[in-house]
């Protein structure tokens, strides 16, 4: 894989973030209580919520820099999503759905001087799910069942040689 020299960069550090957020529910979200506890579902409905998410974050460094950081591009995404759905007078199920994913790029220096961008590296990996199955018996403590799934892997890092 042939690796492309980037030009100096001219600034001593540069951040720069953005995050996009994406909200969605339901349809009638203003005629929703503004007390969640208190909240009434109407049996066999379903009540969808999902939010996603983008960050994006970018450093970088002048070849004068000698504080042995690396610039970098970083960025990940996320998604949050729950189901609710009263099954019967008594039952209520409730889901959560998570997910992200993120990469880092960063910038490497060969041995004669030339600055290249390594091969992206995983950074974020998240595959979680949970279902709660709770009998709503309206007394002073509500019983349930609940299953969770989590898949979740980072790379290792790589070891610093001095």
């Amino acid at each position: 894989m042939r690796r492309r020299p980037i030009p100096a960069i001219q600034v001593l550090l540069t951040t720069a973030s953005a995050a996009l957020l994406v909200v969605a529910g339901p349809a009638r979200a203003q005629d929703a209580p503004a007390d969640t506890s208190k909240r009434v579902l109407e049996i066999g409905t379903w009540y969808p919520f999902v939010e996603a998410g983008l960050n994006l974050n970018q450093s970088s460094y002048t070849q004068n820099w000698n504080g042995g950081d690396k610039s970098s591009v970083v960025w990940s995404g996320l998604v949050n999503a729950n189901l609710e759905n009263q099954l019967s007078q008594k039952l209520n199920s409730y889901s959560i759905l998570k997910l992200a994913y993120g990469q880092t790029h960063q910038q490497e220096e060969a041995e004669n001087g030339e600055r290249y961008w390594d091969r992206p590296e995983k950074s974020t990996d998240l595959v979680d799910l949970e279902s709660i199955l709770r009998f709503t018996l309206g007394g002073f403590v509500d019983p349930y069942v609940s299953a969770a799934s989590r898949a979740s892997s980072r790379t290792p890092p790589t070891p610093i040689v001095l």
